[in-house]
């Protein structure tokens, strides 16, 4: 996603669990001296919670 205003583009990544969000986290802020490299700052990485739930009509 592109916010064009606050001139920032978002990733969304979803996993399977909380262990493997985490170990990805971990990673990304271990590689911010190759990122800055290619000219990308991460300015923030955020962990949320998602839920899904089906309602049947």
């Amino acid at each position: 996603m592109m916010d064009r205003e606050a001139r920032e583009s978002v990733a969304v990544v979803t996993f399977t669990s909380r262990d493997a969000a985490e170990a990805f986290r971990r990673h990304v802020a271990d590689n911010a001296e190759n990122q800055a490299a290619a000219g990308v700052e991460l300015r923030r990485i955020r962990l949320v919670e998602v839920e899904a739930s089906f309602l049947s009509p």
